[in-house]
């Protein structure tokens, strides 16, 4: 039986009543039958409750709380969320496609403590049941008389009854759904959907300034946006879930508008493409896709050529639809860039691995490029061109990517490296290694392949042709 489309709330006792928080969830769930659980609602409505005794018995108004959620999710169903938080996102429907559910407190502090603050649960369900059997037993009363009740009746409480392995059908969610801010200062910086922000009212004692709350900086949207450029021909669904998951996992507060092209693939990789983007767009806070299909396969550096005009941001990160990025790259490049304003494109380390993400070797490039010494010196690879990010201004300076290059094009990072060598006179790596770069028989290029000899002639020409005039 499906999770019914109903919202209680409760609040019960002296203590002001956060009105505007719960305004939130009324607010952005206005199909939903809402509830507001106090004194006079529970004798309006004529709600006996099984554990009369014990909701009597304990002090603490979280523990009839704790009690009062089970009665009233095991006879309506429906979503419980704790008065003091607020909402950011309405419930997605997939919520309602189980029988039940809640999230972690938080994996880090509390790993395997499952939080009572929101919950749903189908009419009738049997842990509401059996923890609420268990708690009219004589088997509770020195529990609730000997602990606090978060332990006795509450998230400890649901937490034993599910370690059981009896209730198969109970889906657990990570903390940051509901729970992204712990009352510890533990603090969730990805970038998937956070629903709600809680207060923390009964523990950190707020109840006389709770009307006054509002969601925290990091709550509300960003004012730093940066664009994330890549371009697929006929890329697998794995390979794009990877990818996009890892764009999810990047930390700090920036927003990112991901710039995808799909460069002709064919209509069944087409449709993984889009279906994945459809996932991801809804499954993320702070982005925002723009996606463009071209009729035919028109190579890398053209769709790159139109991927930066399209880009909207002053910095852009360039990666491949089978690269996984480290959670930490674009904080740390875009830190990077802001501290350094002589440098226009910035590229990282790379740990390669295998289709099935066996790491092999890793790169070690120079931390800087100076013009004068790879006059000197030629290298033909010197930056990974998946994990670079440079300056947009400073790309179309130089003329951006080759777009009248052939599609089996495979210079076209090396050709645009050397115009920003010659225009700025140097270029960067960071040394950390902020990108698994996956080898495949399926891709395009390959790091490990592209040093033939024909490759190397054509590098000794363009190194000729771009460099030559230099210096005037």
């Amino acid at each position: 039986m499906p999770i019914p489309k109903i919202i209680h709330q409760i609040w019960i006792g002296s203590n002001p009543r956060p009105n505007l928080l719960l305004a939130t969830w009324k607010r952005k769930h206005p199909s939903f039958e809402y509830i507001l659980w106090t004194e006079e609602e529970i004798k309006k409505r004529g709600l006996k409750l099984q554990c009369q005794r014990e909701f009597d018995m304990i002090n603490e108004i979280v523990g009839k709380v704790d009690i009062l959620r089970l009665e009233i999710l095991y006879k309506f169903g429906g979503v419980y969320i704790d008065a003091d938080s607020i909402c950011i996102n309405p419930f997605d429907d997939f919520f309602f496609e189980e029988n039940a559910f809640a999230t972690y407190e938080n994996e880090n502090i509390r790993n395997g403590l499952v939080a009572t603050g929101t919950m749903g649960f189908c009419p009738k369900h049997p842990i509401c049941k059996d923890m609420l059997d268990w708690i009219t037993s004589d088997k509770s009363k020195e529990m609730i008389n000997t602990y606090k009740a978060w332990f006795s009746v509450g998230p400890a409480c649901l937490t034993r009854f599910l370690d059981t392995g009896k209730y198969t059908d109970f889906m657990v969610y990570p903390s940051y759904f509901f729970l992204p801010h712990h009352f510890t200062g533990v603090k969730y910086d990805g970038h998937r959907k956070v629903y709600a922000h809680q207060e923390w009212c009964n523990t950190d004692n707020k109840y006389d300034v709770i009307n006054k709350a509002i969601l925290p900086e990091d709550m509300q949207s960003p004012q730093i946006w940066v664009s994330v450029l890549i371009a697929s021909y006929n890329s697998t669904k794995d390979h794009i879930h990877d990818c996009l998951n890892s764009i999810c996992d990047q930390k700090g507060h920036f927003g990112m508008e991901i710039i995808w092209i799909n460069d002709g693939s064919t209509p069944e990789c087409t449709k993984d493409l889009e279906d994945e983007l459809f996932w991801f767009q809804n499954s993320m806070r702070f982005c925002k896709v723009a996606y463009k299909k071209l009729d035919y396969n028109c190579g890398l550096s053209y769709c790159l050529n139109i991927g930066v005009s399209i880009c909207t941001n002053p910095l852009i990160f360039r990666m491949d639809s089978d690269d996984i990025m480290h959670p930490t790259r674009i904080q740390k490049q875009m830190e990077f860039m802001n501290n350094n304003a002589d440098c226009m494109l910035c590229g990282t380390q790379i740990q390669m691995m295998t289709d099935k993400k066996e790491k092999m070797g890793k790169t070690n490039h120079p931390e800087i490029i100076i013009l004068e010494d790879f006059l000197e010196n030629p290298r033909h690879w010197f930056v990974n061109h998946p994990s670079v990010c440079f300056r947009k201004n400073a790309i179309l300076e130089v003329g951006n990517y080759n777009k009248t290059q052939k599609p089996n094009w495979i210079l076209e990072d090396f050709e645009l490296w050397l115009k920003v060598l010659k225009q700025f006179g140097k270029i960067y790596n960071l040394p950390d290694v902020l990108l698994l770069y996956r080898l495949h028989a399926k891709q395009s290029t390959n790091v490990l392949n592209t040093d033939s000899v024909e490759n190397k002639n054509l590098r000794e020409k363009m190194i000729d042709d771009i460099l030559r005039t230099y210096p005037s």
